[in-house]
Order: C-alpha cells, then structure tokens, then sequence
C-alpha cells in the first residue's frame, strides 16, 4: 500500500469504508423486505382462514342441500332441461354442431313428439344429413361419445344418387336417424324405484 499515491489510497480508503457501511446496510434491507414479505403472506393466510371458518360454519346448511349421490353420478346421462319442446331445440341445435363440425350438412332436422319410456320422459330429434363417409362416422362417434346419453334409432343410409362417377369423386351418402336422450325424473319420482 505504500506503493500507491495518496490519491489512490485515500479512494482506496473510501471504497473500503463504502463497503463496510454498505453490507449492513444492504443485510437491514433483506431483512425490512422479508418482514414485509412474511406480513403479506400472514394477512393472505388470515383471509384464506376466514374463509374456511365461513365454510365451516354453514358446513351443516350445505350437507343437508347436497344432492343425492347415487342422483349427482348419473346427472350427466340426462339433458339438462326440464321441458321438453327446449330440450329437443337443444338437442337438435347440439346434434347440428356435431355434424357441421365434421363438414355434413345438415338437410332437414325436425323435433319427434316426446314418449315415455320406464318412468321416463324421452326427447326426439330426426335429422337427414349428407356427407362423406368420413364425416358421418365422426358424427355418428360423437353421438356415441356424448354426455348426455343419446339412443340412434332408425337409422337409413344409402349413397346420394346424384353423385358423381365414383371411381374418380368421393362418394357422398345420405344418412338419416332418430336421436333420442332422456329428460331428469321430477323430484316427487327420483325416490320411486323402477
């Protein structure tokens, strides 16, 4: 050190003492921002609690406005509209997007009047669609695939006549089919078995 100037000693000097006052300083920050830190998590904590007291003290009122379970695991298999002239729109409008969706017109589409089957009450849609055999297997797996359950009755299929040469154009068919789903048992008829 007695090589350097007085100059360089004297910012030597003060870099040094920069660096001693800084480090506690620096050490007092991280400590300010972990308490900060640790303050919001323990309000956030004590908000989220509340919540939970809030949920336990009406713990007893939402048991007893549970739903049945053997009720709620099969809810899915029925649509979930009450009426049936909605239903059966909602239905056909559902059945018309499964098509559409995999490029098969839809020709004609009309509501079946409703029957009732095993206590049940059963909604109808008839559709005639054209398309490729592809899209109608699409569709048809959807229908399959679908919650709520669908019954395919009556189902005709055949090519459309006014195809081209099918040894050079894909062969469009024209397929027709009854779609039936079944509509949610009243409350008074939920308790009845079958």
């Amino acid at each position: 050190m007695t090589s350097l100037s007085p100059l360089a000693r004297k910012l030597l000097a003060v870099a040094l003492l920069l660096a001693v006052i800084a480090l506690p300083l620096l050490l007092l920050y991280a400590l300010v921002v972990n308490y900060q830190g640790n303050r919001a998590e323990i309000a956030d904590k004590r908000d989220q609690l509340a919540k939970f007291e809030a949920i336990a003290r009406y713990g007893a009122r939402l048991d007893t406005k549970a739903p049945d379970p053997a009720a709620a695991a099969f809810a899915g298999w029925f649509l979930p509209d009450a009426d049936p002239a909605i239903a059966a729109a909602n239905l056909q409008a559902k059945l018309k997007a499964m098509a559409q969706g995999h490029v098969v017109d839809v020709i004609q589409a009309s509501n079946v009047k409703p029957r009732t089957m095993a206590g049940l009450t059963l909604v109808g849609v008839h559709l005639e669609m054209m398309g490729r055999a592809e899209g109608i297997h699409a569709t048809l797996a959807d229908i399959e695939a679908t919650q709520p359950l669908l019954i395919i009755e009556k189902a005709n299929l055949r090519a459309d006549p006014a195809g081209g040469d099918p040894r050079y154009d894909p062969i469009r068919l024209s397929f027709g089919l009854e779609v039936w789903a079944a509509l949610p048992a009243p409350a008074d008829e939920r308790g009845k078995s079958p």
